[in-house]
């Protein structure tokens, strides 16, 4: 196993204030479906001119919406744009991780559609296997400022609720490291302490403002250290 296979990468998860306490709790993180994403070009990347390449698109995309989900993380966490759609605007939680960078797949962001090759058998076209792992983690250019990471998952191994929504518990390949209150999350930073601590006394709580010299947010230091 190489070096690189076992560094960790610092990623950040964006939500509203009630799920990201929801899930310090209930320590796991909710499964998304691609079925379910912002983005209606996901999985569909590609050049579909050809009416072959639309139906074992359709197919690709069933089977993986059935069997895969993924985490979606960004980079960082100090780009207002994020807080905006993912945060309740501003008033959300951002929950960082330490994942292994062996399990994190980087989007790549395209300017056009990519032209894949389709393999022909006896039984019909099959995407070839890179193409389904490009497909997984493409996404128009224009998404870029999200700076995506995903964590792809098997839903089997996922734990699922009676509403058949589907969890991945915290575990050493995805350690809760900082929490992030938003710039105008009315949620008190004491109270968020005492509920980390019991998951690790290590996990930092910090408080976010607005920046005074950028369109950036950053860490509200008088406000993180005074409670």
């Amino acid at each position: 196993m190489s070096p690189a296979s076992n560094f960790s990468m610092r990623v950040f998860y964006l939500t509203k204030a009630k799920y990201a306490l929801l899930n310090i709790m209930e320590r796991h993180l909710k499964v998304a479906r691609f079925s379910e994403l912002n983005d209606p070009f996901e999985l569909l990347g590609v050049d579909r001119s050809l009416k072959h390449h639309r139906s074992e698109l359709k197919l690709f995309r069933k089977k993986t919406n059935a069997l895969t989900g993924l985490l979606c993380f960004g980079r960082t966490w100090d780009n207002p744009v994020m807080w905006g759609h993912y945060a309740d605007s501003h008033r959300g939680i951002c929950l960082g991780f330490e994942v292994p960078r062996r399990h994190l797949k980087k989007v790549f962001y395209a300017k056009n559609l990519t032209q894949i090759r389709v393999e022909l058998n006896s039984t019909g076209p099959l995407l070839n296997r890179a193409a389904k792992g490009k497909l997984l983690c493409t996404k128009f250019h224009d998404w870029n400022y999200e700076k995506e990471w995903r964590l792809l998952v098997k839903l089997k191994a996922c734990k699922k609720d009676e509403s058949g929504l589907h969890f991945l518990g915290f575990s050493h390949a995805l350690k809760l490291c900082s929490v992030v209150l938003g710039p105008r999350c009315k949620e008190e930073i004491g109270a968020v302490r005492r509920l980390t601590k019991v998951l690790d006394p290590e996990i930092d709580v910090i408080k976010a403002r607005l920046a005074y010299q950028s369109f950036r947010v950053v860490t509200n230091i008088a406000a993180t250290k005074s409670s």
